[in-house]
């Protein structure tokens, strides 16, 4: 992919609710009718045992490195975080709105 392919973007902000190795990062979604009747979701408790996740749609997940070093190291470094410490999760958004990192 390019730079130009990815053009939105949302950031959230959280704590981290305990001290220790941030390892990923995993990411579900939810589709529903205006009233919420009927909802189609990847949510892990939602799915368990669920044929159309294991064979189609299921979670995103993204490792996590720290790279406050920059990118350069010759092997990724484990992200740790203290409680309370406040992190910002960025996803961009694939024009097509299929993909996102």
């Amino acid at each position: 992919h390019t730079e130009t392919a990815f053009l939105q973007e949302h950031r959230l902000r959280f704590r981290a609710t305990a001290t220790g190795v941030a390892h990923a990062i995993l990411a579900s979604w939810d589709v529903s009718d205006p009233y919420r009747r009927q909802v189609m979701s990847t949510h892990p408790n939602d799915t368990r045992h669920n044929f159309p996740r294991d064979m189609q749609w299921g979670q995103a997940l993204q490792l996590l490195e720290d790279t406050t070093d920059g990118l350069e190291l010759p092997q990724p470094r484990p992200l740790r975080v203290t409680e309370g410490e406040s992190l910002t999760l960025v996803v961009r958004y694939a024009r097509d709105g299929v993909n996102f990192q």
